[in-house]
């Protein structure tokens, strides 16, 4: 019977860890969201102007004492003050500040199965709204340019926006299938210097074009012998020259309840720094930031676990 009771307690005692844990989870560890903000909201960021980092991959801009973000709409928080302002609401796609106005995208209600957006503008200090380019598939703030992409017939054509003399230039255009039927690229995503960054087929790969040379190019992909493996790309940032790919190597012959099966042992999950113009790769890190990876002040930063750490400077 002695060993029987000690039996009962040690499992009684198993179920009060477990449940301690997954209530700390739960209650008490702050979401990846929170963390993000807690990082952001810390008041030495309040004399940070992020506006030349700000790309396609950051979902926030610092300048002239003032957070914003979008969120149920489009927010501002002031760190003297440490209070949050709702500007307006609905949302919105991916912004940016400029002399004083907030340059960003609506969802376009016409019938359209790819040109989706509207890049719209509004006055930070009156919030009036004036829209700039109708219709278009995906879009990329970069400097004070936007460049922007749509579908036509088969066909993708590449446009540059000028913001400062509302100048637009189609720059080129490619078929959107190769002779094999597979898309010749996915989302444009960021433009770094001359080259415009668009994901792969199903993020397992990058591929840019330059606009200088005219050439397409492979800017990160891995292969492997065993088939059935693939490097899924969950995260990308970047800065300078430098893309910050985060990803998992993943067994496509197995199946996982919330996604694709990952190889959690995998030499090449993690971290990956890509200089764009020489092609050479850098492993930073096996750890993989489920809560996402983010450049703030010139430092790349991972969220996992309830917390935030740096990974390294730029």
């Amino acid at each position: 019977m002695g060993k029987i009771k000690k039996g009962i307690l040690l499992i009684f005692i198993l179920f009060l860890v477990i449940v301690g844990i997954n209530f700390y989870h739960f209650f008490i560890m702050p979401n990846d969201y929170e963390v993000l903000h807690i990082l952001l909201e810390d008041s030495q960021n309040k004399m940070l102007n992020t506006t030349e980092e700000k790309n396609g991959c950051i979902p926030y801009q610092i300048l002239d004492g003032n957070l914003y973000y979008e969120e149920d709409g489009f927010y501002q928080y002031n760190y003297n003050k440490r209070k949050k302002k709702k500007l307006w609401g609905g949302e919105i796609g991916d912004f940016k500040i400029l002399r004083g106005k907030v340059y960003y995208a609506k969802w376009n209600n016409s019938k359209s199965d790819y040109n989706i957006w509207n890049v719209e503008c509004r006055n930070l200090e009156n919030l009036n709204k004036e829209q700039l380019i109708e219709g278009v598939s995906d879009y990329v703030f970069s400097g004070e340019f936007v460049f922007f992409s749509r579908i036509v017939g088969g066909k993708r054509y590449i446009y540059q926006y000028d913001i400062k003399s509302a100048n637009c230039n189609e720059i080129f255009s490619f078929d959107e299938f190769d002779q094999k039927r597979e898309f010749v690229a996915g989302d444009m995503i960021l433009v770094l210097g001359n080259n415009l960054i668009f994901e792969g087929n199903g993020r397992k790969y990058i591929t840019s074009y330059n606009i200088n040379t005219n050439k397409w190019s492979i800017s990160f992909n891995f292969s492997f012998q065993e088939q059935q493996l693939y490097f899924r790309i969950l995260d990308i940032q970047a800065k300078g020259d430098f893309l910050y790919v985060q990803g998992t190597v993943c067994d496509n012959t197995k199946s996982n309840i919330a996604g694709p099966y990952v190889v959690k042992d995998a030499e090449k999950n993690g971290i990956w720094q890509v200089d764009i113009n020489t092609g050479k790769q850098k492993h930073l890190t096996k750890t993989v930031y489920y809560g996402g990876i983010y450049i703030l002040d010139n430092i790349l930063y991972g969220i996992d676990n309830g917390k935030y750490e740096k990974i390294g400077r730029n």
